[in-house]
């Protein structure tokens, strides 16, 4: 019985590539938050959370586990406090490696901020 010569002992690299770091978001958008992620092994499971909370996971690819992989979290901001929210993911790799990505923050604003009407 053989298991490979493969043995991961280095956590996963990953950045958030979007939201961008400062942008603002029109209260009751949908934001696609995307994750890239590379790991020697392979990339298992990514969360996406915001202000400290897990508001979803993308498992990665159903048929394999890829090195890299861009991961998508949707974030619907119905309902979601305007100002400054905090954005970062925690990434797996098959070895149960993880990391924890340098934070996104992003600013929720009222729609009415980007109607390009001066109101």
């Amino acid at each position: 019985f053989k298991t490979g010569t493969l043995i991961d002992g280095s956590a996963p690299t990953s950045t958030i590539t979007t939201p961008l770091d400062g942008q603002g978001i029109p209260l009751g958008d949908t934001v696609r938050v995307t994750v890239r992620s590379s790991d020697d092994g392979g990339i298992s499971l990514t969360d996406v959370l915001v202000d400290g909370r897990v508001i979803g996971s993308d498992p990665g690819a159903a048929s394999s586990t890829p090195t890299q992989y861009d991961a998508t979290v949707l974030w619907d901001t119905r309902g979601v406090a305007t100002g400054t929210h905090r954005i970062e993911a925690r990434v797996w790799d098959v070895d149960s490696n993880t990391v924890t990505t340098t934070p996104v923050t992003v600013v929720i604003r009222p729609r009415n901020f980007f109607n390009g009407v001066q109101d």
